[in-house]
């Protein structure tokens, strides 16, 4: 089961700051790496660790300060 992605290339590009054309790249490669697959409307992860690695995610900044 995928998550509701109903936002176009170029309402991720709006929001993101960059053309459409980038989005469409970053997409496709995250398909061809098989960490997304994209159906329907709806995004699903298949690899989550290697897409956070991809982009080199530190969850971390998401603690709040004095928590562990």
């Amino acid at each position: 089961m995928g998550l509701n992605a109903p936002l176009t290339q170029y309402d991720l590009a709006a929001a993101l700051g960059i053309t459409a054309i980038h989005v469409n790249r970053m997409l496709r490669e995250l398909r061809q790496r098989r960490y997304v697959d994209f159906r329907q409307g709806s995004v699903r992860l298949l690899n989550k660790e290697g897409l956070e690695h991809f982009a080199d995610f530190d969850p971390g900044y998401l603690r709040l300060p004095g928590e562990t």
